[in-house]
């Protein structure tokens, strides 16, 4: 995994993943975000990476899950 500036990652996007099946997967993450943003963006991708079969949405809503856990489990992402 890598934190990127925005030249490195697609305009939109804030952060991408390789398949698993790839030679050398990596996850890119933008890392001009707040910290509760790049938490949510590291495990959405870490989502795509190991569950490639999943929805955007399914992705999307298990990594907003995941991350408000943690926040209430006293992990200080805000």
């Amino acid at each position: 995994m890598r934190f990127v500036g925005s030249e490195e990652i697609s305009s939109s996007a804030w952060g991408e993943s390789d398949l698993p099946n790839a030679e050398n997967p990596k996850i890119f993450v933008y890392r001009c975000q707040t910290k509760r943003n790049l938490v949510n963006t590291l495990l959405h991708e870490v989502l795509h990476a190991v569950r490639p079969e999943l929805s955007e949405e399914a992705v999307t809503e298990t990594a907003d899950i995941l991350e408000r856990a943690l926040n209430r489990l006293g992990y200080k992402i805000d």
